[in-house]
């Protein structure tokens, strides 16, 4: 059963540092597009949604290994901004399925080696 944890000062901090993120993220993918010409890609608009998946996450008490589940998230989004500048200068490459690839495997890690919980000894 998920709960919402948002009372915390660390679950706080870091739903913080995911908004900034994908804020930061946005504004990158609108600069970036307005230097190319107007050219632009569905992967780079949609680069932000990433740390804001994260976020979600955050708010939800779950056992999920974290340190897979936010490296799988920033694989896709280095995936996406890859995909994106590749798009965008109208060339193609074998490359970026390698990203979701890993991506993908670093979230079955996720979901696979879960975090132990410490039991109260109460």
């Amino acid at each position: 059963m998920f709960t919402l944890d948002i009372k915390n000062k660390k679950t706080t901090k870091n739903l913080i540092i995911c908004g900034a993120l994908s804020l930061f993220l946005a504004v990158f993918a609108y600069v970036y597009e307005m230097f190319s010409y107007g050219q632009y890609s569905v992967h780079m608009r949609l680069m932000f949604i990433f740390p804001l998946i994260a976020g979600v996450f955050l708010l939800f008490k779950n056992s999920l290994n974290k340190y897979f589940l936010n490296t799988a998230l920033a694989v896709f989004a280095n995936g996406f901004l890859v995909k994106g500048i590749i798009e965008i200068s109208g060339r193609t490459s074998s490359f970026d399925h390698l990203y979701l690839i890993t991506g993908c495997l670093l979230l079955f890690a996720a979901f696979v080696f879960k975090r132990k919980r410490i039991e109260d000894s109460e």
